[in-house]
C-alpha cells in the first residue's frame, strides 16, 4: 500500500430518512453549500471515503420535518455510540482506518419510540505525510500502535549475576509493552535553512561553534535543548516523547538493533567508525541514507535528537503502558520549559560516535537541558490530534 500524503479532512455527514409516505429509506446527498469546501479537501461521493484520522459531523436536522419532539443516538461502528439526544448535530473522530457502519437511530420523546434507522458505510483511509506551515517540513504520518520498548539483547539476569554487560545497559531494561497514539514526525531531522528562518524570525540565538554557516540540507547542531523547544513552540509543533521516538526508529520492525535491521555499515548510517572508511567526518546533508520502514531518515547517527522526556534511569520499571513520558504532562513540560533545568534524554547517535551508540534502544542520558551540546540537534513531531482541532477552528 503507498503511503500518499494528505491532510486530514473534515466530512458533513447528512444521513436523511424520507419516513412519512415512503416505501424504503432513502438517503439524500448533501448540496455544496452544506459541506465546509477548501480547495485541498475532497467532497465525499456515494461512497463516503473519509480522508486521514477522520474527524465527522453528522447531521439529522432534516427528521424535524417529521417531529418537533425527537431525540437521536450515533452508532459510529467502532465501538463508540452516543446516548440518544435532543441534540441534532454532533461529531466524531475515527483513530484507525477501514470500513464502520453508522447507524443513526431517531426516537420520538412522545411515544418513546423509534420512527427511523438510518445506516450507511464510510471508509476511513490514512494520509500519510502533511507539510508543515511554519517551516516546511515534510511530516509523515506514524501509525497508532503498540511495540514493545527497551533492549531485547540486554541480559539483564547475566548483570544481575555477575556484572557482566552482554550488550547495552541496565537503562534500557526492562522490555515493557508500549502504546502510543498515532502522530506526524519531520521525515528529516531540522536542518541549518530551516533554523535560519526561525532565527531571522525570532531574533533566537544560533547555534554553538558553527553558526549556520554550513550547507543549508544539514542537520543543525550545537543546540541545547532548551533552543529545540523553542523552534518546535514556533513551528506549531513539539520533541517527540522517547516513546515515539524509539517506535518511529524501529519503522515497524520488531527486536531490532538499528533502524533496517541487526547489522550496520557507513552505507547505512553516518556514525565515527573504527577501522571504517568515515565517510562525511562531520555531518551529512538530511536524507542522505536509505530510510526506515516509516520512511524516516537518519533515525540512526548524523546528530543526537533530543526528545521531551526527562531522563531517569528507573522510568522503565515503573513507565505506563499508554503514551508514556517522563518528567510531567507533555502540556506542563512544554508550557514551562524555560525553567526547566532537568537532565533530558537524546537519541539515534551522532557522526563523533559509534555504531552501538545508534541502537534505537540505546538511551543518552548525560543532557543538560541548557547546555549547547556540539552533536545535538532534533526533529519534530505534531500529534493527529492537533491536526483535527485545526479543522474544528
Amino acid at each position: 500500500m503507498t503511503k500518499t500524503l494528505t491532510l486530514i479532512t473534515l466530512i458533513w455527514l447528512g444521513l436523511i430518512m424520507f419516513v412519512s409516505g415512503c416505501g424504503e429509506d432513502k438517503l439524500e446527498t448533501p448540496t455544496q453549500n452544506q459541506i465546509p469546501i477548501e480547495p485541498q479537501l475532497v467532497v465525499f461521493t456515494s461512497d463516503i471515503e473519509i480522508l486521514a484520522d477522520a474527524h465527522v459531523k453528522g447531521s439529522a436536522s432534516q427528521f424535524q420535518r417529521v417531529s418537533d419532539d425527537i431525540s437521536v443516538k450515533w452508532d459510529w461502528g467502532d465501538g463508540q455510540q452516543t446516548p440518544y439526544s435532543h441534540n441534532l448535530v454532533t461529531e466524531h473522530t475515527y483513530r484507525a482506518e477501514g470500513e464502520y457502519l453508522i447507524t443513526l437511530t431517531v426516537r420520538d420523546n412522545a411515544s418513546t419510540s423509534v420512527i427511523a434507522t438510518q445506516q450507511k458505510t464510510v471508509t476511513v483511509v490514512m494520509k500519510t505525510e502533511i507539510v508543515s506551515e511554519t517551516d516546511g517540513a515534510t511530516m509523515r504520518l506514524i501509525p497508532a500502535g503498540e511495540f514493545q520498548m527497551g533492549n531485547t539483547f540486554f541480559d539483564e539476569d547475566l548483570f544481575r549475576r555477575e556484572r557482566i554487560l552482554s550488550e547495552g545497559l541496565p537503562h534500557e531494561a526492562p522490555i515493557h509493552t508500549v502504546v502510543v497514539d498515532a502522530f506526524y514526525m519531520d521525515v528529516t531531522e531540522v536542518t541549518n535553512a530551516m533554523y535560519l528562518q526561525f532565527v531571522e524570525e525570532t531574533g533566537h540565538r544560533e547555534p554553538r561553534r558553527h553558526g549556520l554557516h554550513k550547507p543549508s540540507s544539514h542537520p543543525v547542531f550545537g543546540v541545547s535543548w532548551h533552543d529545540a523547544m523553542a523552534y518546535a513552540q514556533w513551528a506549531g509543533k513539539r520533541l517527540p516523547t522517547e516513546a515515539e521516538w524509539e517506535y518511529a526508529a524501529r519503522g515497524g520492525l520488531v527486536g531490532v538493533r538499528y533502524p533496517w535491521g541487526n547489522k550496520i555499515t557507513h552505507n547505512d548510517a553516518n556514525y565515527a567508525g573504527i577501522g571504517d572508511r568515515d565517510r562525511w567526518g562531520t555531518t551529512a546533508p538530511v536524507g542522505s541514507f536509505p530510510p526506515n520502514g516509516y520512511g524516516l531518515y537518519d533515525m540512526a547517527g548524523n546528530v543526537w535528537e533530543w526528545c521531551l522526556d526527562a531522563y531517569d534511569a528507573e522510568f522503565y520499571a515503573n513507565s505506563p503502558s499508554i503514551n508514556p513520558i517522563s518528567g510531567g504532562p507533555i502540556e506542563q513540560i512544554v508550557e514551562n520549559f524555560r525553567e526547566d533545568i532537568t537532565p533530558r534524554v537524546s537519541r539515534g547517535g551522532s557522526f563523533q560516535v559509534g555504531k552501538s551508540f545508534l541502537r534505537v534502544s540505546h538511551r543518552n542520558q548525560r543532557n543538560k537541558a541548557g547546555f549547547l551540546w556540539y552533536d545535538r540537534g532534533f526533529r519534530c513531531v505534531k500529534p493527529l490530534e492537533s491536526e483535527l482541532q485545526k479543522l474544528q477552528e
